[in-house]
C-alpha cells in the first residue's frame, strides 16, 4: 500500500489575521499521522514548505494581498507533491531547465562548440527577438531546427555540475538512486 503523503503549509499571507500558519503545526499536534494509521494506513510526513512570512514582504496591492508569494508558494506545493509521488515535472521543458541551470552564457558555449554561433546571432538580431530576454531567446533558438534540440541537449547535459542539476532532474536522480540501493 501506497503511503499517504503529509505536507504542511504554514501560510497566513493574504488571511485577514494572523494564526492561520498554526494549521500544519495544529493538524500534527491533533495526531493526525496517528488516527490514520490506526486506520490502517502508513503515513509519510513530508514537513512544512517554507513560507515567506508577511513581515518581510510587500503587500503590493490591498485587494490581492501578496498574490505573488501565494502562487509562488502554491506552485512549490504542486512540484512537492507531485515529486512526493515520484513525478518530476519541468516547468516549461527540459531545454529552458537546462538554460536557467547552467546560464546563458554556459549554454552559449554550448551553441558555439556546435558552430551554430553565427545563427544564434543571426536570430537574436531578428526584430521579433530583440529586447526577448536571452534565456527566452536560447529556448526558442534551440527549437528552431529540426535536429538541434536533439544534437544539443545531450552537450547541455555534460555541461552540467552536479550541483547545478535542475530540480526535476535531481529529484528523479534521487528517486531512481533510492530504489536501486533498495533492490540492492
Amino acid at each position: 500500500m501506497k503511503p499517504i503523503h503529509l505536507i504542511g503549509v504554514p501560510l497566513d499571507l493574504g488571511a485577514g489575521r494572523r494564526g492561520v500558519d498554526m494549521g500544519p503545526s495544529a493538524v500534527r499536534i491533533a495526531g493526525i499521522g496517528e488516527q490514520i494509521s490506526a486506520l490502517g494506513y502508513s503515513i509519510k510526513d513530508k514537513g512544512d514548505l517554507l513560507t515567506p512570512l508577511p513581515e518581510l514582504r510587500d503587500e503590493q496591492d490591498q485587494k490581492k494581498k501578496y498574490i505573488d508569494d501565494i502562487a509562488s508558494v502554491c506552485t512549490r506545493l504542486h512540484d512537492t507533491s507531485l515529486e512526493s509521488f515520484g513525478f518530476f515535472a519541468c516547468a516549461a521543458d527540459l531545454e529552458d531547465e537546462l538554460i536557467a541551470a547552467l546560464g546563458a552564457e554556459s549554454v552559449e558555449r554550448v551553441i558555439e562548440a556546435q558552430s551554430e554561433l553565427p545563427s544564434l546571432r543571426r536570430f537574436q538580431a531578428m526584430p521579433q527577438h530583440r529586447g526577448t530576454p536571452v534565456r527566452q531567446q536560447l529556448r526558442r533558438f534551440l527549437g528552431t531546427r529540426a535536429t538541434r534540440k536533439i544534437r544539443t541537449a545531450p552537450r547541455l547535459v555534460e555541461a552540467l555540475t552536479v550541483a547545478q542539476l535542475p530540480r526535476p532532474l535531481a529529484g528523479l536522480a534521487a528517486a531512481l538512486l533510492a530504489a536501486a540501493s533498495g533492490a540492492a
